[in-house]
């Protein structure tokens, strides 16, 4: 972490958000996350993603969920998200909204 902190102080927060993404293949379908979801779900289990709030702006939900899409079918995933989904778009804390579709619904209304 101070490692992460000293570039971040040298070469700014887009600079250390770009490295941490490339270094943990977010935009890639072999992602570590994806890939340690994977790894770690069991039959007939449901995935639940926690901290999205926490993890903002360095990671981004859509990334995740997009690539996650596309390489895990094997259990239905819930994301706990800390702001509004309209069916549409999720707006981050009730504030950042984004551009990004969403095959999703609410759970609780």
């Amino acid at each position: 972490m101070d490692k992460c902190y000293t570039f971040e102080q040298k070469r700014g927060f887009e600079r250390i958000t770009k490295a941490i993404n490339n270094s943990m293949k977010i935009n890639d379908d072999d992602s570590l996350i994806v890939q340690y979801i994977k790894d770690h779900t069991p039959d007939n289990a449901v995935v639940f993603l926690t901290g999205i709030g926490k993890c903002y702006p360095i990671l981004r939900s859509h990334k995740v969920l997009n690539n996650l899409h596309q390489a895990f079918v094997k259990a239905p995933v819930v994301l706990f998200f800390p702001g509004t989904y309209n069916e549409q778009e999720l707006i981050l804390f009730n504030e950042i909204k984004d551009d990004n579709y969403y095959r999703a619904f609410k759970l609780v209304r």
